[in-house]
């Protein structure tokens, strides 16, 4: 992620977005001084959060049974691709991998001529599902003093967000298509006369089927038998799709996005990602935010999400350099003289072979 050829900074946005607000340690567990470090900061935290298989946890000597039984109150997350069990224990976790093992990446791509395309979506939501199991084992501490192991695989998060298609399979025995979920919602991605694209939603409810087929200028297709209920356009849902294309391209995207907002309809523009940032909604909400980098410039980021009447979110530090923290940890821990002299000499070298 820091080498990702973005920019001329010396390390990506991505990076630096990343790891803003954090404090940066580098320890060598492979020498004593730095498990030695890792085992006091250990000691003093409420979460031990890692992607290392437990056995590469016991080869370092931080076996999660051991850790438990010094430290009861500490919870231990551990992130992983698929888990302990199954044939797929052990193997490698990559986003696109796991996306396309939990049926994730078949409701975006064409399986016929598959493309691989977008953000890295199994990777950050296996994050949220992480925070989430997290703050609910902080909870159960709460109320019983007792801290506990929590694993958090990949694969179930991807399958967590296709659990709409997977229910519908289990149900009727047929595989959704890519839009199945758009068919039902009756929404539609639509062009203008100015070639400028646009979304709207209507879902079920006839008054938006009426209301949307005055601003069309077609409420006779109401007595349409294709399209005369619900169900009926769904089943018909291409040929309205269609029809409503059609239509769109005898106005501009402004002017369709008008008509439809006077009537209430769920509506609003197709952005790229340079229009979305220019959008006015997202200055009101102050979404991005400009954080310093390691160079000391100013790199654009998006604000982390959610605000708080009574512990409002001070400003963003930018990401630090790699290390940089260490010393002061160290002084902080109040080691031996002898471990804290092996982790500075390691942290000495790291930084000259860098």
């Amino acid at each position: 992620m820091r080498w990702l050829p973005v920019g001329d900074r010396r390390s990506s946005p991505q990076f630096a977005s990343y790891n803003r607000n954090k404090r940066s340690v580098t320890l060598d567990l492979k020498q004593a001084g730095g498990l030695a470090a890792l085992r006091a900061l250990v000691s003093s935290a409420d979460v031990l959060l890692h992607n290392m298989r437990p056995d590469a946890l016991a080869r370092i000597g931080l076996d999660e049974e051991l850790l438990t039984r010094q430290h009861p109150r500490l919870l231990i997350c551990g992130i992983s691709g698929y888990g302990l069990v199954g044939e797929y224990a052990g193997a490698q976790g990559y986003d696109v991998v796991v996306s396309g093992l939990s049926g994730l990446s078949s409701q975006f791509l064409d399986l016929d001529e598959p493309k691989l395309t977008g953000p890295s979506i199994t990777d950050l939501i296996t994050g949220m599902f992480a925070v989430q199991s997290v703050l609910a084992g902080l909870v159960y501490r709460q109320r019983s003093g007792r801290g506990q192991h929590v694993a958090v695989t990949m694969l179930e998060a991807a399958m967590n967000i296709v659990n709409d298609a997977v229910v519908t399979y289990a149900e009727t025995g047929r595989a959704p298509d890519r839009d199945s979920r758009q068919r039902r919602q009756h929404a539609f991605a639509c062009i203008g006369s100015d070639d400028k694209a646009f979304i709207v939603h209507l879902s079920e409810v006839p008054a938006r089927w009426q209301a949307f087929l005055a601003v069309l200028g077609h409420p006779s297709w109401e007595h349409d038998a294709r399209f005369a209920s619900y169900p009926e356009r769904c089943v018909h849902f291409d040929q309205l799709d269609a029809l409503v294309k059609a239509r769109t391209r005898t106005r501009t995207r402004a002017q369709w996005l008008s008509a439809l907002s006077e009537q209430d309809l769920a509506c609003g523009p197709l952005n790229s990602i340079a229009e979305a940032m220019a959008e006015g909604q997202v200055a009101a909400l102050r979404v991005l935010e400009q954080v310093p980098d390691a160079d000391g410039g100013p790199v654009t980021m998006v604000a982390p999400a959610g605000t708080f009447s009574a512990s409002p979110v001070s400003g963003s530090a930018g990401a630090p350099e790699p290390g940089a923290d260490t010393l002061d940890l160290l002084a902080e821990l109040a080691l031996p003289e002898p471990v804290a002299q092996s982790v500075r000499e390691s942290w000495r070298q790291r930084r000259l072979t860098r």
